[in-house]
């Protein structure tokens, strides 16, 4: 599948899967000569919280698989509908007032997969940063001296300016509209700087005018607004701004009429209408 949010995951092939966390380690390798993933902290790849929670979500999977497997007797990987019920039982999961034991159990397993599908990006991103160190860049300025480059179509960290940013909670907006302004793409050390400073964020912050009106202008590009959700998503802020947004992430609806969670669908959504507009 090509997203963490398929509602009937391979547990090995799939994004966040156990392929994702061995690719970690073999770029880790390849790109830097370490031993193992763990010397990416030291090398500025990945924070240790990144590395600890790819770690987390490694053996969390492990353990679904394992008890995929013993509970089926086969060697099966695909995480479908059929099995979900069973696994979630077997894991301590139960019925909430709303939600449902197996969507509770995929939510859970969405949010370990995704965060060992972060890391392998960001290794991969910064990987090929490694390798294309030469090429040319364009510095870009935002205010309170962070500096950014453009290249290869994504608008990335500057050395610069990565004491800089961010300033305050609405440079995390303005980066995005930014991005989509120039029609660039952040980059993975743009969206794991603005998901390591969400946490800090204060209650209420959406309220800002400034950060209000900024996100009324990424909705306002026309054609321009599915990759710049897309992008606000991936870092985490699209659900922190939109809290509504926020408590049906990684959320799933148990029946065959859907393929992605709620904020996959919704994503999706946005997407195609977008190409239907602009075909008329």
């Amino acid at each position: 599948g090509e997203t963490v949010f398929l509602l009937e995951p391979n547990v090995k092939e799939s994004p966040g899967g156990q392929r994702d966390y061995h690719a970690m380690h073999w770029l880790a390798r390849g790109a830097w000569q370490l031993p193992s993933a763990d010397g990416l902290v030291a090398a500025g790849v990945l924070t240790q919280a990144e590395l600890d929670r790819a770690k987390r979500g490694y053996d969390w999977i492990l353990r679904v698989r394992n008890d995929l497997h013993y509970s089926t007797g086969r060697r099966i990987d695909q995480l479908n509908f059929a099995v979900q019920p069973e696994i979630a039982r077997n894991l301590g999961f139960t019925d909430s007032e709303h939600i449902l034991a197996q969507e509770l159990f995929m939510r859970q397993y969405f949010m370990h997969a995704e965060h060992v599908h972060q890391a392998l990006r960001q290794t991969l991103a910064a990987a090929l940063r490694e390798k294309g160190k030469r090429r040319q860049q364009v510095l870009v300025e935002l205010p309170h001296g962070q500096n950014f480059v453009q290249t290869e179509g994504e608008l990335r960290l500057a050395t610069s300016g990565i004491p800089r940013f961010p300033h305050s909670p609405v440079d995390l907006m303005r980066v995005f509209a930014r991005a989509q302004q120039m029609q660039l793409t952040p980059g993975e050390d743009v969206i794991s700087t603005v998901r390591s400073f969400l946490p800090l964020i204060r209650d209420h912050w959406y309220r800002d005018t400034e950060i209000a009106n900024l996100f009324l202008r990424i909705l306002r590009k026309p054609g321009a607004v599915a990759p710049a959700l897309r992008a606000m998503h991936s870092s985490g802020l699209l659900g922190k701004f939109l809290p509504e947004f926020g408590h049906v992430t990684r959320l799933m609806q148990y029946d065959h009429y859907h393929r992605y969670t709620i904020d996959e669908h919704t994503l999706r959504a946005d997407r195609k209408s977008t190409r239907l507009n602009s075909s008329h």
